[in-house]
This record gives structure tokens, C-alpha cells and sequence, in this order.
């Protein structure tokens, strides 16, 4: 018999007449001759193995992953058109087309960050 190149040494398979007669695979009190109780079980070492190194995510990638559920979708577009109704409805387009530079280099700041970071992480 052979098995993915493994040859094994052909044994003709007991019937249920040399079953029944005790011809099956041997008596059974041989193969209890040698067991001991109290003798701890003989195992064999199992070959060791080889872990794989996943690739530790960086922070670009475990953000998008984040970013991508639909409650954070659907709670990003609530507060961008809330953010639009109140600017809308207190008439502050003027004010923001006034100090829309500070405003743009204070929200660079986080961006920077983010993008440093994005990087640092690769």
C-alpha cells in the first residue's frame, strides 16, 4: 500500500469470522502484558512549529479599517450636515470667509499628526 510516498506493508484485513474467533488484530492479552498504571504514558515529541511573523497593522491601516463601519460613516455625514445647517442657519458664511487662513492652520495641526504618524507606522 502506498500513500503519498509513504509505503506501508500490506496486512489482510480480519474477517468477522477470525473476529469472533479471537484472530483479530492479536489477543488481547498480550497487548495488556505490557501496560502499567502507574507508569506515566510514553508520548512522542511533536516536531516543532513554525509560527508564522504576521506584520504588526500600522495605524493608517487599523484607522481605515475603523472608518469603514457604517455607524462611523452615518455619524460622519450627521455632523458635516450638522456643521453646515448651523453655519447656514446663524449666517456665519461671512465670518468663516474672513478667517478661513487661521482657521485652515489650526485644523492643519491634527492633520500633520496624523500624517506623521501614517507614515512613521509603515
Amino acid at each position: 500500500l502506498e500513500l503519498r510516498g509513504l509505503s506501508l506493508p500490506a496486512r489482510p484485513l480480519p474477517t468477522p469470522a477470525g473476529l469472533l474467533a479471537g484472530g483479530g488484530l492479536g489477543p488481547p492479552a498480550v497487548a495488556m502484558q505490557d501496560y502499567d498504571p502507574d507508569e506515566p504514558p510514553k508520548t512522542i515529541p511533536l516536531p516543532p512549529r513554525h509560527k508564522k511573523k504576521r506584520k504588526r497593522r500600522g495605524f493608517l491601516e487599523v484607522f481605515i479599517h475603523k472608518a469603514q463601519k457604517p455607524e462611523v460613516i452615518l455619524l460622519g455625514v450627521w455632523w458635516l450636515i450638522m456643521l453646515v445647517l448651523v453655519v447656514y442657519m446663524a449666517e456665519m458664511g461671512s465670518l468663516l470667509r474672513a478667517i478661513w487662513r487661521p482657521l485652515a492652520l489650526l485644523m492643519s495641526i491634527p492633520i500633520l499628526f496624523f500624517v506623521g504618524l501614517s507614515c512613521a507606522t509603515l
